[in-house]
């Protein structure tokens, strides 16, 4: 990852630099947080439409702090706390809490609906970074919150 001086663009690309993306983010940013990135692939490895700009977030956070969107750092605890800690209030953006009845008893599985259905599990997880992607293997790891 560099910053083209010439083109006032950061780029970072695949090692065989056909795949490579653009963002237009000042200098001074260091690309940190969450930026625009314009994405790009000569061999359509990616099966992407060039071109295509995708919202992504780079961090020098530690596994227990939370990436504000403009790249700073605060401890995870803060996270969803009511209390405002990133200078962009996105520690406090799309907070939900859970409220679970005094019946719940975690240890057992929900019922089906009839004897004749499967349970059906519906989970949702937010993304926070993605650590690698495997295409041939078809396999990506992530750091994810419930």
């Amino acid at each position: 990852i560099y910053y083209d001086f010439t083109n006032m663009i950061w780029e970072i690309s695949a090692r065989d630099d056909s795949t490579f993306a653009t963002s237009d983010s000042m200098h001074i940013s260091l690309v940190l947080g969450e930026k625009n990135w314009t994405l790009f692939d000569e061999n359509l490895d990616c099966k992407i439409e060039n071109g295509t700009t995708v919202r992504l977030t780079l961090s020098t956070c530690a596994d227990d702090e939370f990436t504000c969107n403009d790249g700073s750092c605060f401890n995870m605890v803060h996270r969803c706390d009511g209390i405002v800690e990133c200078d962009d209030e996105s520690d406090e953006l799309e907070c939900e809490h859970v409220h679970i009845p005094s019946s719940y008893d975690k240890f057992k599985m929900a019922p089906p609906q009839s004897r004749k259905e499967k349970t059906a599990i519906k989970l949702r997880v937010n993304i926070s970074e993605v650590i690698s992607i495997a295409e041939l293997e078809g396999i990506f790891k992530v750091k994810f919150t419930f």
